[in-house]
């Protein structure tokens, strides 16, 4: 069964309208990402604190959010991990300046304003300077990809 029949299309004359076709939309991406001031980085990227709280109380992401943002932290990444029933989340939260040991603070918060008996389960910081080096080494991946795409093409 033959779903197009005659199918000549001339794609080298339709070279120039290719060509013009992704310079514009390479230059609006440009002009889009220059505006909205640049990439916007996880925590992995510019350092910040992630904790995996279990906690006794049923509850949810909003729930928690709700709690955070009395402390500033609403807009902290908060994921819900394994069974719904194990009632696991993941916080993550860039490292603010005027919260010296952010960790312990939100922990402190949560058992005073959710639920006293939770139990964390890990306390990862990532610092800045490790930030940084993994931001190098991913726009460096994206260069030699790059490069090795137009080897190939």
């Amino acid at each position: 069964m033959q779903l197009l029949s005659e199918t000549h299309i001339n794609f080298i004359g339709k070279r120039k309208i290719a060509y013009i076709f992704s310079g514009a939309a390479i230059f609006i991406g440009i002009i889009s990402l220059v505006i909205h001031g640049g990439p916007k980085y996880g925590i992995d990227f510019t350092g910040g604190v992630s904790l995996q709280i279990k906690f006794e109380k049923k509850l949810t992401p909003g729930d928690i959010r709700n709690s955070l943002a009395k402390i500033n932290l609403g807009d902290a990444e908060i994921k819900s991990i394994g069974m719904s029933k194990d009632n696991e989340f993941i916080i993550r939260t860039a490292q603010l300046e005027d919260i010296a040991d952010i960790a312990q603070t939100v922990q402190n918060h949560l058992s005073a304003d959710l639920d006293p008996n939770y139990e964390v389960r890990a306390v990862t910081e990532i610092g800045p300077k490790i930030g940084g080096e993994l931001r190098r080494a991913a726009i460096m991946a994206i260069f030699i990809s790059l490069i090795g795409l137009l080897i190939y093409i």
